[in-house]
């Protein structure tokens, strides 16, 4: 018999999960963040309504619905919103998290992000770090993950599908091709076993350096023979055009010829942001991760005024944690303190966007979830503001990021599906003290393969 738990904040507490119902009805919820813009370049809130869900959809959102229902959620004082779009991460890096943590960009690939490879790791590693990064996920109200899993080896991605796909969070999957042609043959394989799964979406991903264009090349070859998007980091730091060729190689390889996705973009210039706009790149901010590794911060308000789709990703152990609420604030604080302006994009409210329905623009997602909507997915979290943390507020919307924390987080749903319940996230697999014993081992044989090095010169 599956053991069935739950994670709290501070403890490992025995819980029976709720099964899937068909209906479900959250009655008179206080503030409703639906993620729509309106034409004031505001958001809309609604108040004091229900929301019915009926086989994992949105099917109507008003006063006082009176049906009979599966299961009826209290929402009264608290906040509904669309769940968090996480556009960029690692999840695998759950196990060298604080490694490397006196490099930049290129100590920290060198000592720390390599060790997979170095390792050989396992599909029972991978598996136990993913699926425990997920929980972390849940745990802050991520919805739906792009998990780049960097693919070097065929267990990392293998354990890494099979954790995202008993997680119960809507993922995009990332494979990173080699030069080889038979590790390759695993794309095929992972978008038919992706494809089966109505929360599963794929995309194709590398890293485009002249010292590695063959295979990004390949990336790009594959993700037009799949038809799914390209995933490349892009100007993250301040010496990867110079050295490393960024624009020439997406140039040379074709990138600008299939749906792009472009991570950090730190760095670019003019130049280089006409060419994103030319050709409907879509860019993901990870504020915390340029931060940890010095990279700087990326020009948000300029990729905004040339009108590109920016989302927000947590980016791994490059981040530490996963709270995105932190995100949040950092990605409105950097903005500030570079520009000494209170007034520069984005604002408390362009944030919620960027964390929702950006992010799921990003994904090209935003006809499914990013914002609470009948039609849409029930891809949904609702707060409870009743802490100390958010018990007073002059703001709404802003409160969420200024105040919220991950224990504020008091039930997240997928397409319906009930993943963190008064306050808990419901383990649905083996129990959680088994994935950190797992991934305690792992961290103790990568151990035995670190090396670190002096200076963070690049490659």
């Amino acid at each position: 018999m599956i053991n069935k738990h739950v994670i709290s904040l501070m403890a490992f507490i025995p819980f029976v999960a709720q099964a899937q119902t068909s209906t479900i009805l959250i009655n008179d919820v206080s503030t409703i963040i639906t993620s729509v813009s309106k034409k004031d370049d505001d958001i809309e809130v609604l108040h004091n309504k229900d929301v019915l869900i009926v086989d994992g959809v949105i099917n109507k959102i008003s006063d006082h619905i009176e049906v009979k229902t599966d299961k009826t959620i209290e929402g009264k004082g608290k906040i509904l919103q669309a769940g968090f779009v996480d556009t960029h991460d690692h999840l695998w890096q759950v196990d060298i998290r604080s490694c490397g943590n006196e490099h930049n960009l290129y100590g920290w690939i060198r000592d720390c992000d390599l060790l997979p490879a170095k390792a050989q790791f396992t599909k029972d590693e991978a598996f136990a770090a993913i699926r425990t990064s997920t929980y972390d996920l849940i745990n802050t109200g991520v919805t739906t993950v792009m998990d780049w899993n960097h693919t070097m080896t065929r267990g990392q991605t293998w354990g890494g599908l099979d954790a995202l796909q008993q997680s119960g969070l809507r993922y995009v999957m990332a494979f990173n091709p080699s030069t080889d042609d038979t590790f390759n043959k695993d794309a095929y394989k992972l978008k038919s076993a992706i494809d089966k799964d109505p929360l599963g979406h794929m995309e194709l991903a590398s890293h485009p350096a002249i010292y590695m264009e063959a295979t990004a090349k390949k990336a790009v070859e594959l993700a037009k023979e799949l038809k799914v998007s390209v995933n490349f980091h892009y100007l993250e730091n301040r010496t990867d055009d110079q050295l490393e060729q960024h624009t020439k190689v997406l140039k040379r390889i074709g990138a600008d010829k299939v749906p792009l996705i472009l991570n950090h973009v730190v760095h670019p210039t003019d130049d280089e942001i006409a060419w994103m706009k030319d050709i409907h790149a879509k860019l993901t901010h990870n504020a915390l991760s340029n931060m940890r590794l010095a990279s700087g911060v990326m020009p948000l308000g300029k990729l905004h005024k040339a009108g590109l789709t920016v989302g927000l990703g947590l980016d791994g152990a490059a981040n530490d944690n996963a709270d995105f609420f932190t995100l949040m604030k950092a990605t409105v604080g950097l903005q500030r303190a570079s520009h000494e302006d209170p007034t520069v994009y984005p604002s408390y409210k362009d944030v919620e966007l960027l964390a929702t329905i950006e992010g799921a623009k990003v994904l090209g997602l935003e006809s499914s979830v990013g914002t609470v909507e009948v039609g849409k997915q029930a891809d949904l979290i609702l707060l409870n503001p009743n802490t100390s943390n958010m018990g007073a507020t002059w703001d709404s919307v802003a409160q969420v990021t200024l105040e919220a924390q991950p224990r504020n987080v008091e039930m997240v749903m997928v397409a319906g599906k009930i993943l963190k319940e008064n306050g808990k996230v419901i383990i649905t697999d083996e129990p959680l003290s088994a994935l950190l014993a797992k991934n305690k081992q792992t961290v103790e044989r990568f151990k035995t393969k670190y090396t670190k090095t002096k200076g963070d010169a690049p490659f």
